[in-house]
């Protein structure tokens, strides 16, 4: 028990030698229901990734999201990505840069594609950010990533990648499209996967305690097999609208509230030896999920947060035209801070009983791993 004393002194003299600051990570919107939606309703670190403009709300910032450093795409509390960067103000404009920001589609088209593992993912990205005030907050991003091994047969990856944004009061708005994104070289030197030209954009709108949202994404990539036969092919499109509501029910906690529709399109074409005669299927889907989200300053030291999302309606088809609803859709998840002032350790609670977070009995507080997808932020 003394121990324990010890500990919560320590916490508690430390938080008041700093006000907190509301900068976050992946694992605070994680826990309100993932950054597509939470995003939307609390002002962000992760905002800036999607429209840079928020560089000018997030800024003198410092973030480290710990994760693993493998090739495979983040998926999640159970294998993030290893990423963080910084943000900081000059005279005239507003400067970042970000390490380890990667491409998650077009990771996991690769991976997904029946092309070989041999040839280069996209990786070690470095993403330069600049962001100002012209009378409304304007912002832009330039991402590169560049790699090659010549060890036994030549292999090269490169990519490239911009965004721009704004924010207008009550109107936003984005644009990020990946101009080029290539790697050459697998087994053979004539392997390549290629990813289109690929954009997506979105705006959004804020009435009272209303806001409401809509966004369009296209993508595809080409992969060139060495043995004679076609070319592999993939193209997805998907375009989003909703609107949602926060409240702030107290002092301490604020509620949010979300409905969106989510249609989605996606064809994939592909002769591989894994896959026999090949791999040729179309799928369609929409579906109407809500989530309702919750975060509470328990105490100055410490956040509480949580959120349930669940499908409403949904239907799915692929080639033979079948249709079916989506199922097993209702999700919780819940998360902390602990603040030490300017300085926060954030991450997912535990649910697991014991090492392996995802493994054994669920619904459970694992003191073994109470925090996951941990990271660590620090406003200056």
């Amino acid at each position: 028990m003394k121990h324990y004393s010890l500990f919560a002194l320590l916490i508690f003299v430390l938080s008041l030698l700093f006000a907190a600051d509301s900068y976050a990570s992946k694992a605070r919107m994680d826990s309100l229901g993932g950054e597509e939606r939470a995003r939307y309703y609390f002002d962000d670190s992760r905002n800036i990734l999607i429209n840079p403009a928020y560089i000018n709300i997030v800024k003198d910032f410092l973030i480290f999201e710990w994760g693993n450093d493998t090739d495979s795409a983040d998926s999640g509390a159970t294998g993030p990505k290893g990423e963080g960067g910084v943000y900081k103000s000059g005279d005239f404009f507003i400067y970042g840069i970000y390490l380890g920001n990667e491409d998650g589609h077009s990771n996991r088209a690769l991976a997904t594609s029946g092309t070989n593992s041999a040839i280069l993912y996209q990786d070690n990205p470095v993403e330069l950010f600049i962001g100002g005030n012209l009378g409304n907050e304007w912002g832009a991003s330039i991402k590169i990533s560049q790699n090659h091994d010549e060890q036994g047969v030549k292999k090269t990856q490169q990519a490239l990648s911009v965004k721009f944004g704004t924010i207008m009061k009550r109107l936003e708005g984005y644009v990020n499209v990946n101009i080029y994104d290539k790697s050459l070289g697998g087994v053979t030197t004539s392997e390549e996967f290629r990813n289109d030209l690929a954009a997506t954009a979105g705006a959004s709108y804020i009435w009272s305690d209303f806001i409401f949202y809509s966004s369009v994404a296209s993508d595809g990539h080409t992969y060139r097999r060495d043995d004679g036969q076609k070319d592999g092919r993939y193209t997805t499109k998907s375009l989003t609208v909703g609107g949602g509501r926060s409240v702030q029910v107290s002092e301490r906690a604020k509620m949010f509230y979300d409905l969106h529709y989510i249609w989605n399109e996606s064809q994939r074409d592909y002769n591989t030896a894994a896959a026999g005669a090949g791999v040729k299927d179309y799928t369609h889907y929409w579906k109407l999920p809500i989530t309702f989200g919750l975060e509470v300053q328990a105490k100055d030291w410490l956040a509480l947060r949580g959120a349930i999302s669940q499908t409403l309606l949904s239907k799915f088809y692929n080639n033979d035209k079948k249709n079916r609803s989506e199922r097993n859709t209702t999700n919780v998840n819940s998360g902390a801070s602990l603040i030490f002032g300017k300085l926060k350790i954030e991450g997912l609670i535990g649910i697991g009983d014991n090492a392996a977070v995802t493994s054994g009995k669920k619904g459970v507080l694992s003191l073994g791993n109470v925090l996951t997808r941990t990271s660590i932020t620090y406003s200056f």
